[in-house]
């Protein structure tokens, strides 16, 4: 991890949300990104009022320039994510894979990206994905062979700069993945 934009919390820290609506300017946030109510309802991506890590209160929504989401996985894993702080944006007590409870049994096509955000976003147009908690987290093999035995092609896609290359790139050798970037 990048410990300048997320903080990782081991899998026995407590994480606790007391949830809000989503506004207009939620939504508007996450169609800017071309994801939808009903996607993010999919995902069971939540706006957040309160947020408590441990029986500590680590966020309190005030106001709408420092907003809150909370991904909720399983089994009382979640990753919070501060669009608009440029440090400690995510908390998380999980190291789950983002989107494999959303996938079918099999399928055609399965992409490896760089987050949940791109996850929703291949969802819109009916790809299915899945994100390792960060850019730099490799799948296991044991995950591999079990995405492997699902999926007819499996390929990465992640973003055009130094971590991301790397990562497709080791991808590539571990597991014969193919990387596609987009550069625009």
């Amino acid at each position: 991890y990048d410990y300048s934009k997320s903080v990782y919390i081991n899998s026995k820290t407590k994480i606790e949300i007391k949830r809000r609506q989503f506004e207009d300017y939620d939504l508007k946030y996450w169609n800017s990104y071309g994801i939808s109510l009903k996607t993010l309802t999919f995902f069971k991506v939540y706006a957040l009022k309160v947020l408590w890590v441990n029986g500590l209160v680590q966020y309190y929504f005030k106001h709408k320039k420092d907003l809150c989401y909370c991904y909720y996985f399983y089994n009382e894993e979640f990753k919070a994510y501060f669009p608009f702080r440029t440090s400690y944006r995510f908390r998380t007590n999980t190291n789950c894979l983002q989107g494999e409870l959303q996938l079918p049994y099999e399928g055609e096509l399965l992409v490896i990206t760089k987050s949940y955000k791109e996850v929703m976003l291949f969802h819109e147009y009916g790809i299915y994905a899945v994100a390792p908690q960060s850019e730099s987290v490799i799948i296991t093999q044991e995950k591999y062979n079990e995405l492997e035995k699902r999926f007819t092609y499996i390929v990465s896609n992640y973003d055009f700069d130094l971590a991301g290359i790397r990562s497709s790139n080791k991808m590539k050798r571990l597991y014969g993945i193919e990387p596609f970037f987009l550069t625009n």
